[in-house]
């Protein structure tokens, strides 16, 4: 159970005790199966429960052997998303008929362009991925069986790029970790080291757990929080697909701890000035004049690129646009820092790699 478990308790029970007065408790469970089992399970924690009576607090299954008439429950159908981000459909840009080509001669006149250097690690490429245990495999994780290939791809790319900052001792934190798929590698491969894995998901973090368990690792610590709440120090950053600004903070932080950091970015068009980041983040693009509804623009171009479109190679130069702003701001803190591609470059269309490291 979790902080956010006990939030929602009261919020949920009220929603669901109303709708249960209104259609019935078992069209309620039979609509609504997991709701109904999560709060099943809630109720079944002693302490809970125990708060429940203290507060006189009504619940759903106060009312689930009520006989009173009831509405019925009206069912529409809508349409099936998938929810990966990685897929073309889900990719809507707001400025589909726009070019970005204005912001691309602004930057160019003010001396900024692309950098991409050659990926320092693509001579150890592949990773020997059948010759490690089952749960160290993202297939141990329950990744569908028609990303599996290109999700190696990704992480093993990762994994090399850590592995040439890495040594005995140091602690490595994994941020936005999701199911382990890079930590859980790095920890395999590296006993000595400590890796710690931030994930704010629980469902993603019991997996890792679970696959972490079966491999006998003792050497993963897990936070289920978001990263702006860990504080511990660490050498090492990686950050593997971190949404819009969650990239951002991954870097932020890990210049904080004069740490190194591998972070693949994603998710641009999502990028937004919060309490801890304002973009433009380099002097040099704050002074090219780009303001920022022009970065927040040139962002959303970042996301244009689906392979085999007319604009793939027009999103591919305003990512790295992007990146360069994100490789100067932490140049700005004496980094030296390169952005590279991963290899093979079709295993993800976000495949930009930033690696600093303290100067």
């Amino acid at each position: 159970m979790t902080l956010a478990d006990v939030i929602l308790f009261p919020c949920i029970s009220i929603c669901i005790s109303t709708i249960s007065e209104m259609v019935g408790f078992a069209d309620t469970a039979r609509n609504l199966p997991l709701i109904v089992k999560w709060y099943g399970k809630m109720l079944s924690d002693e302490l809970l429960s125990h708060a429940v009576k203290e507060f006189s607090f009504e619940t759903i299954l106060d009312h689930s052997d009520t006989t009173a008439p009831f509405k019925a429950i009206e069912r529409v159908q809508l349409p099936r998303d998938n929810l990966y981000s990685s897929n073309p459909e889900r990719c809507k840009p707001r400025i589909r008929h726009k070019s970005p080509q204005a912001l691309i001669n602004c930057l160019r006149s003010a001396g900024i362009e692309s950098e991409l250097a050659p990926n320092p690690a693509e001579d150890q490429l592949p990773l020997p991925w059948g010759s490690y245990p089952e749960y160290v495999h993202p297939i141990g994780g329950g990744l569908p069986n028609k990303r599996v290939s290109r999700k190696c791809e990704q992480i093993e790319n990762m994994v090399a790029l850590v592995m040439q900052h890495a040594y005995p001792g140091c602690t490595i934190v994994d941020f936005c970790s999701g199911g382990g798929h890079v930590g859980i590698v790095l920890a395999y491969l590296l006993p000595s080291s400590k890796v710690i894995m931030i994930e704010n998901k629980e469902e993603s973090m019991l997996r890792a757990r679970k696959r972490i368990e079966r491999l006998g690792l003792n050497n993963v610590t897990f936070f289920q929080c978001n990263m702006n709440y860990f504080y511990g120090t660490f050498h090492i950053g990686v950050s593997l697909h971190a949404c819009g600004v969650a990239t951002d903070l991954v870097i932020q932080k890990c210049m904080k701890n004069n740490a190194v950091f591998v972070s693949c970015p994603c998710c641009y068009g999502s990028m937004n000035n919060t309490d801890n980041i304002r973009y433009p983040l380099s002097r040099v693009f704050q002074s090219s004049g780009i303001c920022y509804e022009d970065y927040i623009l040139l962002c959303h171009y970042a996301d244009r690129t689906e392979q085999n479109t007319a604009t793939c190679q027009q999103g591919v130069h305003c990512m790295a646009l992007i990146d360069a702003d994100r490789a100067n701001w932490a140049r700005e803190y004496h980094y030296n820092v390169s952005v590279t591609q991963m290899h093979p470059r079709g295993c993800s269309p976000k495949c930009h790699i930033l690696i600093g490291k303290p100067a």
